[in-house]
């Protein structure tokens, strides 16, 4: 006979919210590293708010996939939109995170980073069943280009002036 375990409702529900949270999370990374590939928080950082059809004209991306990653940004809190002109904006602080390359705070190349170790996942999972690994050519070189780009922006920023005077002996 088996017996069942009582749960606790509310740390059960609790978790399913933090679950969905994290798989959100994941889409938002993966929307927001096609727009800094892509150059989409830049050209918002530089030119100002626009329509869908503007983004896409300054882009060169197709209308439809601006106006999906527009509405995806937004909803996310990554943009602010104004519904009365249609246009998204890319808020002053949100800048330094999203379009300004080599920052201290800049997470393009973080969520690149990310990106890019999700390709081999097969292997990885075939790795965690016999041992051995993931060898480096198996990740897309997006992986590497993303954390050169992401802890870029420490080295610049970081190294002088923190890094090294708190290493008085180096």
């Amino acid at each position: 006979m088996t017996t069942q375990q009582m749960i606790d409702q509310a740390k059960a529900d609790a978790f399913v919210g933090k679950v969905l949270a994290d798989t959100a999370a994941l889409a938002v990374t993966v929307m927001s590293s096609i727009g800094d590939r892509l150059g989409l928080f830049k050209n918002l950082a530089q030119q100002g708010s626009a329509t869908s059809a503007e983004l896409a004209e300054r882009t060169h991306v197709n209308e439809r996939y601006a106006r999906e990653w527009l509405g995806a940004m937004a909803s996310a809190g990554y943009l602010e939109y104004d519904q009365a002109t249609c246009r998204f904006t890319l808020p002053p602080e949100h800048v330094p995170v999203l379009a300004q390359e080599g920052g201290p705070v800049f997470f393009g190349g973080v969520q690149e980073e990310m990106v890019g170790l999700i390709g081999p996942v097969n292997q990885l999972m075939q790795a965690f069943r016999s041992g051995g690994g993931v060898p480096m050519e198996a990740y897309d070189p997006s992986t590497w280009e993303g954390l050169t780009r992401f802890t870029n922006g420490w080295f610049e920023n970081l190294l002088v002036p923190v890094w090294l005077p708190a290493m008085p002996e180096v």
